[in-house]
């Protein structure tokens, strides 16, 4: 038998230290709660970078398990050289999944930076990431809270979607051409 406390009417202060607490304000209406919230870098034999906020929880409530994520302030680069390199900087992503087989992905806000060497040079205000299975939908303003970060999807997401969406789009390929615009691709 698993016993849950709500926190969320009457939060639980705890002492961490001389000058510093933790609250517990976890809301048990959620069930069983596992979070976890951590800055961190990854880097892969300098040629893969990864670094930002990180958070993802499971929540188990009865036969039903419900598996979310969410990050701020993601910055990720593949570097080949100074002159051969693609980076994404100040991203926001969300994730969920359940036991019933849903699954929703979405990363925005990120700004992008793709350089070809004497080829050309790309950049874009911001690059928009979204996925669903075929079991799943996301509607418009749904939130995904965990361990401090809240993320909102801003559009609604129609089932079995996959879409990529670039604002701000702007290329300089081969010192001659130059190209600007918004695009998408949508499957």
């Amino acid at each position: 038998r698993t016993l849950v406390v709500d926190y969320a009417s009457q939060a639980l202060v705890v002492k961490t230290g001389p000058d510093s607490t933790f609250t517990l304000d976890m809301d048990g209406s959620r069930g069983n709660i596992e979070e976890v919230r951590a800055e961190l870098t990854i880097e892969v034999a300098d040629f893969v970078s990864i670094n930002g906020v990180f958070a993802f929880g499971r929540y188990i409530s009865g036969a039903d398990t419900q598996f979310i994520g969410a990050g701020e302030n993601i910055s990720a680069a593949l570097v080949v050289s100074d002159e051969v390199y693609v980076r994404v900087d100040g991203a926001k992503f969300a994730l969920f999944s359940d036991s019933n087989g849903a699954f929703a992905f979405e990363l925005s806000e990120g700004s992008l930076v793709l350089a070809l060497g004497p080829l050309a040079d790309v950049e874009a205000d911001e690059v928009v990431v979204r996925y669903t299975n075929a079991d799943t939908t996301v509607e418009q303003d749904n939130v995904i809270e965990i361990a401090g970060l809240t993320y909102t999807f801003e559009e609604a997401i129609a089932a079995d979607t996959i879409a990529f969406e670039v604002i701000g789009f702007k290329a300089e390929v081969l010192n001659f051409v130059t190209l600007e615009g918004d695009l998408g691709f949508s499957k």
